[in-house]
């Protein structure tokens, strides 16, 4: 091979790890996983092209310049990363931007929920036997103690169904997303399951009584609206590695996973506090004797302080 058949083979890879060069060296906005998992495969068939040119092409200035190419590129992939609460403090800082890089896996995942919710509400307000395919016996049961038509609740009567729920919600966030590599479909289940139990739930309430279905959605919403949104994140970390086995483009199906896991196991670590976040709210807010209207401005400003914090981290300069 020529000096000049050689550029031209490898020049536009060499031009593209120079520009990952400089987006990685700007600390203030850290790369997509996407971008990292790219410079580290041009590094290695940079190095591979330096060596090349050492052992055949000799001391030319094309060499001098691969070499510094290389030399950088090194500093940059092997840079020692930030430990403790520094590393961790950068890595919630920037999550908000990745996850909205996820946007089409997140509004699918979202679709579904939402989509299984309202069929099984609509399916259990129809005919309330058909709770029994979505819920529980046990658990239809507790539903059926629900407010009088005084609006009075027997003490402790939504304790057990509430701790169901957030157990069922992370049990289907981590299922959802484990079973992604099941070619989506897994995760598909997971969500229809899910999204299934709860319209069937709200269903079951709102046949008992207007009051019934108040309290329902006052019991659920201060900690459901960042315990689904946790969930739905969790599925999209499971559609994203899906995605990646049946349609990872032009690389082998090895290489698109691992580019995919890296970015799914981000969405995954980003909102697992979620859930955390929202058992503390289960379980010193709810059980509190307060009105229904207090309880669901809490989850106005639950869903509010969610939707700041995905709206913090700035995109990357261009």
């Amino acid at each position: 091979m020529t000096v000049e058949q050689f550029v031209a083979a490898r020049r536009d890879g060499w031009r593209r790890l120079a520009a990952l060069c400089d987006l990685l060296a700007d600390r203030r906005h850290p790369p997509d996983p996407a971008a990292t998992a790219e410079f580290g495969d041009l590094y290695r068939r940079a190095a591979g092209d330096l060596a090349y040119a050492r052992a055949h092409l000799g001391k030319l200035e094309l060499t001098a310049w691969l070499n510094r190419l290389v030399a950088r590129a090194h500093g940059l992939l092997y840079v020692r990363r930030r430990r403790g609460a520094a590393g961790l403090a950068a890595f919630f800082r920037d999550y908000p931007r990745r996850w909205r890089a996820a946007a089409p896996f997140l509004l699918t995942a979202a679709a579904l929920l939402l989509g299984a919710m309202l069929l099984a509400y609509a399916l259990v307000r129809h005919e309330p036997g058909l709770a029994l395919l979505f819920v529980p016996a046990e658990v239809v049961e507790s539903v059926a103690v629900m407010p009088d038509a005084a609006g009075n609740v027997p003490a402790g009567a939504f304790v057990a169904l509430s701790t169901f729920i957030f157990t069922n919600n992370l049990t289907a966030g981590l299922l959802a997303f484990a079973t992604g590599l099941f070619a989506g479909l897994g995760t598909v289940a997971a969500l229809l399951k899910n999204g299934l139990l709860v319209g069937a739930l709200a269903g079951l309430a709102h046949n008992t009584s207007p009051q019934a279905l108040l309290a329902f959605l006052a019991l659920v919403l201060p900690h459901g609206v960042i315990e689904l949104a946790a969930l739905s994140t969790c599925a999209a970390a499971g559609l994203k590695l899906g995605h990646a086995l049946v349609a990872g483009g032009r690389v082998t199906r090895p290489a698109a996973l691992r580019r995919a896991g890296a970015e799914a196991m981000t969405l995954l670590l980003g909102c697992l506090p979620w859930f955390a976040v929202a058992a503390l709210i289960e379980g010193c807010f709810t059980p509190l004797d307060l009105p229904a209207v207090a309880k669901l401005l809490c989850a106005v400003l639950t869903a509010s302080a969610l939707i700041w914090y995905l709206r913090s981290s700035p995109e990357p300069a261009a």
